[in-house]
């Protein structure tokens, strides 16, 4: 009862806690990701679906690094508490031998004693000796992550910068008027906002017009709502309010944002061949990108680095 949840360690709930953001995101990704190949999506709904996915994967490669980081701080925490055990059991001094049998009085015995028992308290003497030896002890290296996580991290990473290079690439397009925002009748978009705001008919009422700037971010707010509404109580929650920020960092350059395009584009290529020469044939995980999607995803980078040029 409680006093077995009392004497749980003390340092369980962070790697638990690294487990189930990492199980949540990638879940959440899955989920996500499925919309493409079911064609759920609109053409205009492409930048907010790949700028959802850049930052679950960004949040999930933070994961991985914690993951990986905290491996090695134990890792040296261990190995620190050996080298102190060893340094303590160096500078330990040894047990006084037995006195000799003596065939003098007992004050004369006491008194060898004495002596031994004074020299036997020398034993600062041996730790100060000890002490050069401890500090020309080697330092200790953090060792490389664990195998698993450097392969979730790189397949991480690939999926990260390819996402976000989608997104960069789809704003400029949109800035260009290459993508075309379809426009919901005026009633549907009044009733459906005075749903969502848990009004009633009456709440429709006075909404401004479609053609108005705050009818145009009311409308985009709602549809991003409804969108992701399968996030709402999750901890992979976002808000519109997240994506209108990250539009208003990226810019309003259509040129800069395809130059970071092709960044992003040459980095998740990169990504992929790492993964493909480090991957195994026993590795196998749902977390990371099969073997047989490398070539394809390192031509995709490819093709729409040459597009954009």
């Amino acid at each position: 009862g409680d006093g077995g949840a009392e004497a749980l360690p003390a340092k369980r709930p962070q790697p638990y806690r690294l487990w189930m953001s990492l199980l949540v995101g990638n879940v959440s990704c899955m989920f996500l990701e499925q919309a493409f190949p079911l064609e759920l999506l609109l053409p205009y709904e492409f930048c907010t679906m790949y700028w959802y996915l850049d930052r679950i994967y960004a949040f999930l490669s933070a994961m991985l690094r914690e993951a990986a980081t905290t491996n090695c701080e134990n890792h040296l925490r261990e190995r620190a508490d050996e080298n102190a055990t060893a340094d303590d059991n160096a500078a330990a001094p040894a047990p006084a031998p037995a006195p000799a049998p003596s065939k003098g009085t007992g004050k004369k015995g006491k008194g060898k004693g004495g002596k031994k028992g004074k020299g036997g308290g020398g034993g600062g003497k041996v730790r100060a000796d000890s002490a050069p030896a401890a500090a020309e002890r080697p330092a200790v290296t953090p060792p490389d992550p664990p195998a698993h996580l450097r392969l979730e991290l790189l397949s991480v990473e690939a999926k990260h910068f390819l996402c976000r290079g989608y997104f960069r690439l789809l704003r400029a397009l949109d800035l260009r008027g290459n993508i075309r925002h379809p426009r919901p009748p005026a009633s549907f978009f009044a009733q459906s906002l005075a749903t969502d705001d848990g009004g009633g008919a009456d709440g429709a009422a006075g909404l401004p017009t479609l053609g108005d700037e705050e009818a145009r971010l009311a409308r985009e707010g709602l549809l991003f709502r409804h969108r992701f509404a399968a996030f709402t109580n999750s901890e992979m929650a976002l808000g519109y309010e997240n994506f209108a920020n990250d539009l208003d960092k990226v810019g309003d350059d259509a040129e800069l944002l395809l130059r970071g395009a092709l960044e992003c584009f040459a980095l998740a290529a990169q990504y992929v061949g790492q993964l493909k020469e480090t991957i195994g044939p026993g590795d196998a995980s749902p977390w990371l990108i099969p073997a047989n999607e490398h070539d394809r995803l390192a031509k995709v980078c490819q093709t729409n680095s040459v597009v954009i040029r």
